[in-house]
């Protein structure tokens, strides 16, 4: 099996986008490192469109010879990632993978309705099928999406029956045609194709299409977007679903249920991340309708619900934080998060500074600077901290701060959108980084690129772990980077559901 300490050189023949020498992986852990932080999106160097389809050749590269790796891979990614759109990509290619077409695919039956966890998502795998290969949908993927609506509960078919994008259940419903597993599925199916309520449609359907909705979705939906609606919604809605629609609480003059905010971020899953997104969405927001009580009310409900998180947060031991606040940074970690790489990389640097055993941050953009900052500060204040250059990205300079405690240290990690400067500029990264690791030979390397590119900045060097995006639960991945392979291939299957 491909291991990640010993990857292909090809120096001379790869370069990033600024056109530095840089550094492939072998094609397994390349896959996984791209897809376990892959938002599909535009990045500020490369189009949203280069980077799928490198990871559709990836995956075409690694399904050809072992194509239940990249199912486990997609499950893996749904369950132990809380990951939506990079899992039904996969599954979606490796269903109409050519080197397969005329295999039974039973890696498919296994995984898909694992990997298919949320009610919509047999929807989204057809319309990525669709749009990768277009034509017939292969047998061994309609059997696992049959298999996947026959475990849908009336609350599922009532939370995604509507139609809000170009699949919807009705569609899948249609092109699957499941066998229902009893009448009740089987008339329940029926009311989501053609509105008919019949004597075995179950309870749950019958009260929402008397009115009495049972989702806070179907309320909205049925009574329109206004106070008494949101008032109503709100007392229903679970703890993730309430931070999200915080916003449109406080639009509708709906009162802060601080207690909600905090349940949310006691799940063992969450980390704080997740509320730093919905801050940056309040903090937006202005009018004179919105109450200003209200708004400061959440904001604090948020920031506490940050440092409640925060708990579940894993240590990383010893270690120091690089936290790239140039230009570039600037921009959105995504097209649907409101927070910016810049603020992601602070949070984090934040975290891992708060539960390390010891640590140092160091902030750089046309300079460097260590933040003078306090682990008994609260998450947050640690964030505010962490100074904003806006300006060039000399990541050389902060290695070279770094390298003052290397002997004090297990890890360094960077947070950049990994685009250093050509040597001769700001000074080559690469060559302070053989510095660094020379210092401490314990010493490990995390470059977390906010911006994924698949190539690397750093040198070849087994010490070195590199990640190209972000996902909320990047602290885990840096614990298993160097054995992820083996973690994914030895993986028997989740434990429980999956996070939303």
């Amino acid at each position: 099996m491909t291991k990640f300490n010993k990857p292909k050189r090809t120096a001379g023949k790869t370069v990033n986008y600024e056109g530095a020498p840089a550094y492939k992986y072998p094609p397994k852990l390349e896959l996984a490192l791209r897809c376990a932080t892959h938002f599909f999106e535009d990045t500020f160097y490369a189009p949203k469109h280069e980077i799928t389809e490198a990871i559709k050749n990836l995956v075409l590269e690694v399904g050809a010879k072992d194509p239940e790796f990249v199912l486990k891979l997609a499950a893996w990614l749904r369950h132990e990632l809380g990951m939506r759109t990079a899992p039904q990509f996969l599954l979606a290619v490796m269903a109409g993978h050519p080197a397969h077409e005329c295999a039974p695919k039973p890696w498919v039956a296994k995984w898909g309705p694992v990997i298919m966890a949320r009610a919509d998502e047999p929807a989204e795998v057809l319309a990525i099928y669709k749009e990768v290969y277009g034509g017939p949908i292969p047998m061994a993927l309609r059997r696992a999406i049959a298999k996947r609506l026959q475990a849908l509960t009336p609350y599922e078919i009532i939370k995604y029956r509507g139609k809000t994008r170009e699949w919807s259940l009705v569609d899948v419903l249609n092109v699957i045609h499941p066998k229902p597993k009893d009448a009740a599925q089987a008339a329940a199916f029926k009311w989501v194709v053609t509105g008919e309520i019949g004597e075995d449609t179950p309870e749950e359907i019958k009260a929402h299409v008397e009115g009495k909705a049972t989702t806070w979705e179907s309320l909205i939906s049925a009574y329109g977007s206004n106070h008494e609606t949101w008032m109503r919604a709100a007392e229903i809605m679970p703890p993730m679903a309430y931070i999200r629609n915080l916003c449109n609480l406080l639009k509708h003059n709906v009162p802060i249920d601080r207690e909600k905010v905090l349940a949310a971020a006691r799940h063992p899953k969450i980390m704080p991340f997740r509320f730093l997104t919905a801050l940056a969405s309040v903090q937006q927001l202005e009018g004179e309708n919105i109450s200003l009580a209200a708004k400061q009310e959440a904001e604090d409900a948020l920031i506490d619900a940050i440092e409640i998180a925060t708990d579940n947060v894993p240590s990383l031991g010893r270690v120091g934080v690089l936290v790239d606040t140039s230009g570039s940074m600037l921009g959105f970690l995504s097209a649907r998060s409101m927070g910016s790489r810049v603020d992601v990389a602070r949070l984090f640097a934040a975290a891992a500074f708060k539960k390390a055993q010891s640590g140092v941050i160091i902030s750089y953009g046309t300079g460097a600077q260590q933040c003078k900052v306090s682990r008994s500060s609260r998450t947050y204040d640690i964030f505010k901290q962490i100074y904003v250059d806006g300006g060039g990205t000399n990541l050389a300079e902060a290695i070279e701060k770094v390298a003052a405690y290397a002997n004090q240290l297990d890890y360094v990690v960077i947070l950049t959108d990994e685009q250093s400067w050509l040597p001769g500029g700001w000074g080559y990264a690469g060559e302070a980084i053989k510095k660094l690791l020379g210092l401490n030979p314990e010493l490990r390397v995390v470059n977390v690129c906010l911006a994924p590119y698949g190539t690397s900045d750093l040198p070849q060097n087994p010490r070195i772990l590199d990640i190209g995006g972000f996902n909320d639960n990047i602290f885990k991945i840096i614990l298993v980077w160097d054995k992820l392979v083996d973690v994914i291939e030895n993986w028997e299957g989740p434990e429980g559901p999956a996070l939303e």
